[in-house]
């Protein structure tokens, strides 16, 4: 995560390829992020701790062309 978002990458070559949310307290933005996993399916999961104390989640729909 950088400056509030999350980036989405390549595995094969680290190419960015989309990215998401940024800095705030409501939904899809992010103040203290801990941790961030991914799914079998590509749904993402994020922690936060100190004020924020929530954990998101985030579907998967794909991504464009």
């Amino acid at each position: 995560m950088m400056n509030g978002r999350v980036w989405i990458l390549t595995r094969e070559d680290h190419e960015i390829v989309g990215w998401f949310g940024r800095n705030g307290r409501y939904p899809g933005q992010f103040i203290w992020l801990h941790s961030v996993d991914v799914d079998s399916k590509g749904n993402v999961y994020t922690t936060e701790v100190n004020t924020g104390r929530r954990v998101q989640r985030f579907v998967f729909q794909g991504l464009e062309d």
